[in-house]
């Protein structure tokens, strides 16, 4: 295993930041929505987040800091660019795209049918390894 990809401990699957290459902007979210700093998070209407579910959402990037629910905040500063440690759930290859995984808070490699890309894979990694990863979404429309 590189120095980067490590088996995951039984612990939540945050996303760890590495190197920030742009500072995280603040985007909406819901006030009694809880979430941890290092969640993956997807885009809602309007310039909105919520926490990663289901396999293929359109990732709007990760919480760069934790949101506690029920104090009135709507508001969740959210990096949209930078290099991360996430856990996959399926094997990834160096260079390959990568999406939101039908497993909260991980991701798996992409086809050429998907829509909502969440970056590169700059290592191999297997399931439940933690990969470093190039955030930057994107989306083709089909």
């Amino acid at each position: 295993l590189s120095a980067f990809t490590r088996r995951r401990e039984a612990m939540a699957n945050e996303a760890t930041l590495y190197i920030e290459t742009e500072p995280p902007i603040p985007m909406t979210i819901h006030k009694d929505l809880a979430v941890e700093k290092g969640t993956l998070l997807v885009m809602i209407d309007p310039f909105s987040v919520s926490k990663h579910a289901s396999a293929g959402q359109a990732i709007a990037g990760i919480a760069a800091e934790e949101h506690i629910a029920s104090v009135g905040k709507t508001e969740i500063a959210v990096y949209r660019r930078g290099f991360f440690k996430i856990t996959v759930s399926s094997s990834i290859l160096a260079g390959n795209s990568w999406l939101a995984s039908a497993t909260a808070n991980k991701i798996q490699g992409a086809n050429a049918t998907d829509q909502h890309y969440g970056g590169t894979a700059f290592e191999t990694a297997a399931n439940d390894e933690t990969l470093f990863v190039e955030l930057a979404p994107f989306n083709i429309s089909q």
